[in-house]
């Protein structure tokens, strides 16, 4: 396998772009809440911006994975870093209830071209035997940039949020050079290839379910696994604006912390954890925890336990991603390439799906989301369970 030949040097060179490129794509999350009252948006618009991103990105995904395999890796990650920053342009500078919707879109739909590519980039230089180890080292480089972002925007957002849009465009700017000068892309072309525009097929998903029930759940489990935290995800940002009336240095504080337990995490949490136990055991289990400490937390009127419980929430689900990606990879043999793709299209889904939800709820009641949130991920636990005790049931009779 010659492309393994030089694959140390090549990672190294996309992680290290990799925290670059989510430094950037992390800095308006702290603002974003700012923005929408700045501009006198619905409170909805927080739940619908997020959507809107998630769901473009998991439309786009599969006609950049075409790309990718017609003219390699570095032209989709190089067009997705462009047309991502144009959208930003549009979203700091020109807000309206129209154009955020359509700025949203487009970096949705861009931002997926350096997603689809980076990912598919470290399957390809990696040997099986390494993956689960190389896709943590790439979550954990993420993670780092979203802690960097989350606090850097944050801060520069204090007093104007357009000062983080600023910073943030021209981080994008610098990463699209990055890609270009440093950037080396191995992988192989394929020339007979021809450039289709590809929508998820609800055939594959039923060629899964099929092939391997048990990933036929995980990929399940995905869409209300996501739906739970991206309830939380969207909402927190928005509460800490509208209902604590606190600073933007607060939700980049909040946003950072979370990027970084997910550092620790996939780089110590996981690796030490999985001698000891199951995949299938740690999501379990991260989940009843995560479930339970929100809906704990929310309903508590004791300052200290809601905090608490928070934090205790907090830090489980970031476990949570990283495992289910760990149990698709363990449980798959020569498809892990589509079934990554099939994983990041449900958990869009699940995101698209939570962030909306969440944003039509809020009015009713502030907490109503962090509740859903929670008890989808309660949900999620027993849907595994009772699974399990069924196929345990019918091996025994067998």
């Amino acid at each position: 396998m010659n492309h393994f030949k030089y694959n140390n040097k090549n990672f190294i060179t996309i992680i290290l772009i990799n925290i670059l490129v989510l430094t950037s794509l992390s800095m308006v999350h702290p603002v974003t809440p700012k923005l929408i009252n700045s501009v006198g948006l619905p409170t909805f618009y927080f739940g619908l911006l997020y959507g809107c991103l998630n769901i473009s990105t998991f439309v786009a995904s599969p006609t950049f994975g075409s790309i990718c395999d017609l003219y390699g890796k570095k032209f989709p990650m190089m067009l997705g870093m462009l047309g991502y920053t144009i959208g930003q342009v549009i979203f700091g500078f020109f807000p309206n209830h129209v154009t955020v919707l359509i700025a949203r879109i487009i970096s949705g739909i861009f931002i997926s071209g350096y997603y689809v590519s980076s990912i598919s980039y470290v399957s390809y230089i990696t040997p099986n035997s390494q993956k689960l180890k190389r896709f943590a080292y790439l979550n954990a480089s993420g993670s780092l940039g979203i802690a960097i972002g989350s606090l850097l925007g944050g801060y520069l957002g204090t007093n104007d949020y357009r000062v983080t849009f600023i910073v943030q465009i021209i981080l994008s700017l610098i990463s699209l050079l990055c890609i270009a000068i440093f950037f080396k892309d191995i992988s192989i072309k394929n020339k007979e290839a021809k450039f289709t525009i590809k929508i998820f097929s609800i055939k594959d998903f039923k060629k899964v379910s099929k092939s391997n029930k048990f990933i036929f759940l995980i990929l399940s489990l995905m869409i209300l696994t996501f739906l739970g935290i991206q309830s939380y995800t969207s909402t927190i940002s928005y509460y800490v604006e509208d209902i604590l009336k606190l600073p933007t240095t607060v939700n980049g504080l909040i946003l950072g912390s979370t990027g970084m337990f997910t550092l620790i995490t996939n780089l110590f949490i996981i690796p030490i954890a999985n001698k000891k136990f199951s995949s299938k055991t740690l999501y379990l289990s991260s989940t009843l925890i995560s479930g339970l400490s929100i809906v704990i937390s929310m309903t508590s009127t004791n300052k200290i336990i809601l905090t608490t419980f928070l934090l205790i929430f907090i830090i489980a689900h970031t476990l949570i991603a990283p495992i289910m990606q760990s149990m698709i990879i363990e449980n798959s043999k020569n498809n892990q390439g589509e079934l990554l793709g099939l994983q990041n299209g449900f958990k869009a889904i699940g995101s698209f799906l939570g962030a909306i939800s969440s944003g039509i709820i809020f009015d009713l009641w502030f907490k109503l989301p962090f509740l859903i949130s929670g008890f989808s991920l309660i949900l999620c636990f027993i849907i595994l369970v009772l699974y399990e005790n069924l196929y345990n049931k019918q091996s025994y009779n067998q």
